[in-house]
């Protein structure tokens, strides 16, 4: 109307799609698979990053635009700004030792763009890897799972925090959904325990002969 359209609404007849959201997940017997087959991508960046968004449940995009700024060493946290964030307000994403470390061997690998913890082919271009979907419907296939959306990895994450114990608040905080203060060190504690367990899967999927 605002545009000066008076005529009948040529869409009004037509029933939106019904959208379900999914529930998919990786439980422990399809981690030591993805795990392994993860183990066999040759592409660092890829896996770091493929990795990575398991281990801190980022929202993809935020992960694919991921720069060093935003990581804060000292306190542990990423720092996703409003501008970055779905709902437009700033995220504090906590960093347990294990993605430290990973975060720290990337920004050793970086030979371009040294904004970017995943730079992409062509950084002239685009900055950022931007497109990591190749490479993660080749690590499903050797898994032999091919029903998982890249971001199921976050889901993953969540339910997985969810399984060890870890309550709503601490699960929202630890994927920055939520940013009221919780008591000290309990999203710390929560995330621990989880990348100790993903890393036990992690060290037995190695141990598994290939078929």
């Amino acid at each position: 109307m605002e545009l000066g359209w008076k005529a009948e609404n040529p869409a009004a007849s037509i029933q939106p799609f019904e959208e379900r959201e999914s529930q998919r997940f990786l439980d422990a017997e399809e981690l030591s698979l993805f795990f392994r087959a993860l183990a066999e991508e040759k592409n660092e960046t890829i896996r770091d990053y493929i990795l990575l968004s398991l281990l801190t449940g980022g929202p993809q995009s935020n992960l694919l635009e991921m720069q060093r700024s935003e990581i804060k060493r000292a306190r542990a946290l990423w720092e996703i700004p409003a501008e970055k964030s779905k709902r437009k307000q700033p995220m504090d994403v906590v960093l347990v030792p294990v993605v430290l470390e990973l975060l720290g061997r990337r920004r050793k690998a970086i030979d371009c763009d040294p904004r970017w913890l995943f730079p992409g082919r062509y950084p002239k271009k685009s900055g950022d890897l931007s497109d990591p979907f190749g490479a993660w419907k080749g690590v499903l296939d050797r898994a032999g799972l091919n029903d998982l959306p890249i971001h199921g990895l976050r889901r993953t994450h969540g339910t997985w925090q969810a399984i060890l114990g870890s309550s709503l608040p601490v699960i929202g905080k630890s994927l920055g959904v939520i940013r009221r203060a919780l008591p000290k060190g309990s999203s710390r504690e929560c995330l621990d325990r989880l990348s100790n367990r993903l890393t036990k899967i992690l060290s037995e999927a190695r141990k598994l002969p290939k078929p």
